[in-house]
């Protein structure tokens, strides 16, 4: 529990993982969380070798269909989430066979006419509910209110939207540098917001940014400082390279900036550190790939 909630999460995951003790109260933004970024360091030295394999062909299943960039694999989550529930009796006793574990299987299907589960997951909803609800005043009438409210926005031009945000965009405020490189995606020199990973699949560190105009037209480049020493954390059931997915080690940077385009970054990275000293595992923010 004290490991879970000293993982710091990039500013795009706003709600900070809670002790285990409080289960009961997730969210369910939270149990993605915990799936998607902090699982696989947590029940690693918690789980028997033969049920943590296990819960990894969940894992790797859920993180293969949670983007379009994985699409070429997500055949094999299928199997993998076939041969979990497949297993699933045998590791948790059949008592626990649900719908919902059973419903895993009909995923990949879902996936394929659908699309991505990042795509045609509820949380944009849940997200927004609670500014829907802050439009309530009353029981009386909720739908009402709340359309005379949008329709409001709508029309005095208050609702903000990505659209209006000119991408990629830089913002200095004391020592801190943060950069806007796509919607839903800053890097900033800090502890949880400078990790990324180059489309050479570098791991790379934000240091600080150089911008300079070029024939009239504002061209911003990324430094940072490479991790030197990286490899794989797991290789079944497929290797974590496949997924983007590193170990590596925090004070194995390199003595020189190096540089590259804002189009040269394939997505922000989730640096989270385990029991051994300057190790960290760094897993993709969903949502950032390209």
């Amino acid at each position: 529990s004290e490991q879970l909630e000293k993982i710091q999460l990039p500013t795009e995951i706003h709600r900070k993982l809670r002790s285990i003790k409080y289960l009961h109260y997730w969210k369910a933004s939270e149990c993605a969380s915990f799936l998607h970024y902090a699982s696989i360091v947590i029940l690693k030295d918690r789980l028997p070798t033969d049920i943590y394999n296990h819960f990894m062909l969940l894992f790797c299943a859920v993180t293969l269909l949670s983007s379009t960039i994985y699409k070429d694999k997500w055949q094999f989550a299928g199997q993998f989430l076939d041969r979990f529930v497949q297993d699933f009796d045998k590791v948790y006793g059949e008592r626990y066979m649900s719908s919902n574990v059973h419903n895993l299987q009909h995923m990949y299907d879902e996936v394929q006419r659908f699309g991505s589960l990042s795509s045609i997951s509820t949380y944009p909803f849940e997200n927004q509910l609670q500014h829907l609800k802050r439009t309530l005043r009353s029981g009386f009438r909720n739908l009402e209110q709340a359309i005379n409210r949008i329709s409001e926005c709508d029309e005095f031009h208050l609702s903000k939207s990505n659209s209006q945000i000119k991408f990629p965009t830089v913002a200095v405020k004391g020592n801190t540098t943060t950069v806007h490189v796509r919607p839903g995606f800053q890097l900033r020199n800090n502890l949880r917001d400078s990790w990324f990973l180059a489309k050479d699949e570098k791991i790379v560190k934000f240091h600080e940014t150089n911008q300079c105009s070029e024939h009239d037209i504002d061209k911003i480049t990324i430094q940072g400082y490479e991790l030197c020493v990286k490899g794989l954390i797991f290789n079944d059931p497929i290797e974590s390279s496949e997924i983007f997915i590193f170990k590596g080690c925090t004070n194995s940077l390199s003595e020189s900036l190096m540089e590259m385009s804002i189009e040269q970054i394939k997505c922000k990275l989730v640096a989270v550190h385990t029991n051994r000293k300057h190790e960290a595992i760094f897993i993709p923010l969903i949502h950032t790939l390209v």
